[in-house]
């Protein structure tokens, strides 16, 4: 039988949490391998704004924090807190320790039994610690390397070595147990195409070869053993082969995309949550698009999705997607 194009109903499923600001709550919208989207529960939120998720095929590892806000204003109530949740639906939730630094924009990532996270922005938020015992193990420097990591098992955090170059903006992906770093603006806020990755068994930070274009802001995931960066800002969209050690260049997406996620499932790469670009003041702003962008490496192209925007068609002013996992 000819399987080309056909996708198999998967085990788990692809799930999208969707910020709605006059509601404050997020709603979780479901994909199970069938070519529809559903909403499957919705969330009370807090007086976070931002939440960075992740999973260990077992839990769902939430950190909340209040996103791209000046740490040294931040009173009490704000500062980040960090959870595990037995389901998607974030219920029975546990408390885990209080970060030790207080995040402001992370994106966060599974290694075995280590969580890492990594702060994006240290040139414009410079990380302040918490008042906690386990941030008296920091010292100054350790703060400001931008990258840190939660052991689940001891419940504590920890510093990570300092990166090769310390840049803000990068993507961050895990690869055969590698953690990459794709990209990102130096302190100048000059583009960069660098990458590096972190090998934790030797506690060591390698670069790679130099991709073709910069990517600040990007989005990036692995699928099938190979990384893939995509936007930041633009269409432009390549890949990095780990064993080959070189990048190649793949088709251009449908759109635009900057400060979005991407996530691999049912072997294609889903992107979404974008920013749009302002060019009245040259920022970049949060979009409502609930649109996807599916990349099929098989046939080397991106197509637009409409199945999010036509599962939120009877609810009121989606903000944007701000995280997404496979569970």
């Amino acid at each position: 039988m000819n399987t080309e194009g056909v996708l198999l109903k998967p085990s788990k499923s692809l799930h999208m949490y969707v910020r709605y600001m006059e509601e404050n709550l997020l709603r979780i919208f479901s994909i199970d391998g069938t070519p529809k989207c559903t909403i499957t529960d919705k969330i009370c939120t807090s007086h976070f704004d931002q939440c960075s998720i992740t999973t260990d095929d077992s839990y769902v590892y939430c950190l909340n924090y209040n996103r791209c806000k000046d740490p040294s204003v931040l009173n009490a109530s704000a500062l980040p807190t960090f959870h595990y949740y037995s389901s998607v639906k974030k219920h029975l939730a546990m408390n885990l320790k209080i970060p030790p630094l207080i995040f402001v924009d992370a994106a966060l990532s599974p290694i075995q039994n280590n969580i890492y996270a990594y702060h994006a922005q240290p040139f414009r938020f410079p990380l302040k610690k918490t008042d906690t015992d386990n941030s008296k193990t920091f010292n100054d420097e350790e703060i400001n390397r931008g990258i840190y990591l939660y052991n689940c098992n001891l419940d504590t955090w920890f510093p990570v070595p300092s990166t090769k170059k310390l840049l803000q903006l990068s993507c961050m992906t895990v690869c055969e147990n590698m953690l990459y770093l794709i990209g990102g603006q130096n302190a100048n806020r000059s583009s960069e195409n660098y990458s590096q990755f972190y090998d934790f068994r030797v506690g060591i930070w390698q670069a790679l070869p130099r991709s073709f274009s910069t990517h600040v802001g990007a989005g990036c995931s692995t699928m099938n053993g190979k990384i893939y960066v995509c936007g930041g800002p633009g269409k432009i969209a390549e890949l990095y082969d780990p064993i080959a050690g070189k990048w190649d260049l793949i088709a251009p997406m449908s759109t635009d995309a900057c400060f979005h996620s991407v996530i691999p499932y049912m072997g294609r790469l889903w992107a979404m949550g974008n920013y749009k670009r302002d060019y009245v003041s040259t920022s970049f702003i949060c979009s409502d698009d609930l649109s996807i962008d599916v990349y099929s490496a098989t046939s080397n192209l991106w197509t637009i999705s409409s199945m999010m925007t036509e599962a939120a068609v009877n609810t009121t002013n989606p903000h944007t997607v701000i995280d997404n996992i496979v569970l």
